[in-house]
């Protein structure tokens, strides 16, 4: 653990160190961000916590791991404009589709969705390094350390952007490198100090994550401590520096800790043991816990109830109504952000767009996708076998079609009836206005006169 620690510290100080000659003001900010600075002047006071620190804390980590396990669920597919432009449906093209099947050779397009989340929650930026074929096609997409990444700006009077790559054998890197922005996908997330790099919300989460991991470590000193408090040995008399030394050390062997708990205490020569209450305060750690969790909830934009923090919400008795809920409040703004990310680094042509199936977070419960698909089958909406296929299930013959009932009638015919002069008049309905007339029938020819 040492080592790690270590490696990690090393890292990042050469990370910081590398962008020193850029003299853009980048080094100060990913420097501080590095350090793990609570606030200005904390370094200097020794009270810092670092991104590694900030994930031992479950609140974080269980928002950050549910955002990028729920991301990963909605499979990456190419859909299609229309002739018309109203609509976009899903499609193929050999140039496209297999990269965003199968991203790169070691990850499939769930683990490469969950690794884009990961390094943008942790670090504000993901950067995917392309790969291209003898077609200039992107045939791969390689993710990258962020902290092997350093963006540059060029100082000769026209703005272009390039990035600097250290050694990453992951990505076939051997040494440094610069490459323009047209070869990297940058997704930055918060950019609140500069357009290029991107800031982590555990930025905002510090403070309430360093105070959940300091209560809960102060909690488990005092449950291994056998849950009891400490207390105070006193005597009437003076006792001197050495022996309350040597009674310290031994009552600290003798009775703490929990295997320990029981033993009974013999005391002589007036010496009294008074245990220190516990306060209200301390009572409600608890609670504080729970106050630092959702705090850090609210920074990530995630219910409470869907890490355990609360119980469902009351009132609501559809699933489908809170995944709603929780994909346009919380979800949406990391979809968007790749389904940009992806139409644009790939290069795909006027009428494509890289999507990401949001469906799938309503698998878990069919009976709401049951009623949905039937309402939207019964308004003619969708054929009866583009629902099935909602439901993987095979096409049916005829089923192609858009059904309605008898009784509907078109806005125009209603229209017309409605412009008579009494529409809700009983009896036969009226001819229609436009029929034509019958021929006045011939007159019948003259008889010739009767003989006599």
């Amino acid at each position: 653990m040492d080592l790690l620690a270590s490696f990690r510290r090393r890292r990042r100080s050469k990370a910081a160190g590398a962008l020193a000659p850029s003299g853009v003001g980048w080094a100060s900010l990913w420097g501080s961000r590095t350090r793990g600075d609570l606030y200005p002047g904390s370094w200097q006071r020794h009270v810092r916590i670092t991104t590694d620190d900030q994930l031992r804390h479950h609140a974080v980590w269980a928002c950050m791991s549910q955002i990028a396990g729920d991301v990963a669920k909605m499979r990456p597919h190419l859909r299609q404009q229309s002739a018309n432009g109203r609509f976009w449906s899903e499609t193929a093209n050999p140039a496209y589709s297999p990269v965003l099947a199968k991203p790169n050779n070691y990850q499939d397009s769930g683990q490469f969705l969950e690794s884009w989340l990961w390094s943008k929650l942790c670090h504000g930026n993901f950067y995917g390094l392309k790969v291209r074929d003898g077609r200039n096609v992107v045939q791969a997409i390689m993710p990258l350390d962020p902290h092997r990444v350093f963006p540059k700006v060029s100082t000769d009077g026209e703005v272009a952007i390039f990035y600097e790559l250290a050694v990453d054998n992951m990505a076939g890197i051997t040494g440094p490198v610069m490459v323009p922005a047209r070869e990297i996908i940058h997704d930055r997330f918060n950019t609140i100090f500069h357009p290029l790099i991107g800031t982590s919300p555990l930025y905002a989460a510090a403070s309430a994550a360093a105070g959940g991991i300091a209560m809960a470590n102060s909690s488990a000193r005092f449950f291994m401590k056998g849950a009891k408090l400490s207390g105070v040995l006193s005597a009437d008399g003076v006792i001197d520096p050495d022996t309350a030394k040597r009674l310290e050390d031994k009552w600290t062997e003798e009775y703490e800790g929990s295997e320990n708990t029981g033993k009974i205490a013999v005391l002589g020569s007036g010496l009294k043991f008074q245990t220190l209450q516990m306060s209200m305060v301390e009572a409600a750690i608890a609670d504080q816990m729970k106050w630092s969790a959702t705090q850090v909830c609210s920074v990530f934009g995630m219910p409470a109830w869907k890490i355990g923090l609360d119980v469902w919400p009351r009132g609501v008795s559809q699933v489908s109504a809170l995944s709603v809920d929780y994909l346009t409040s919380c979800l949406q703004k990391y979809v968007e952000a790749i389904e940009r990310c992806l139409t644009t680094g790939l290069g795909l042509a006027a009428g494509f767009k890289a999507a990401l199936d949001e469906t799938t977070l309503l698998r878990m419960d069919p009976v709401s996708l049951v009623s949905m698909l039937a309402q939207a089958v019964g308004s003619a909406q969708m054929s009866p076998n583009e629902a099935r296929e909602k439901l993987n299930l095979p096409p049916m013959p005829g089923g192609d079609a858009l059904f309605l009932q008898q009784q509907n009638f078109s806005l125009e015919a209603l229209a017309k009836r409605d412009a008579l002069p009494n529409p809700f008049a009983a009896g036969a309905p009226p001819a229609p206005p436009h029929a034509p007339a019958l021929p006045a029938p011939e007159p019948a020819p003259a008889l010739p006169p009767a003989a006599e």
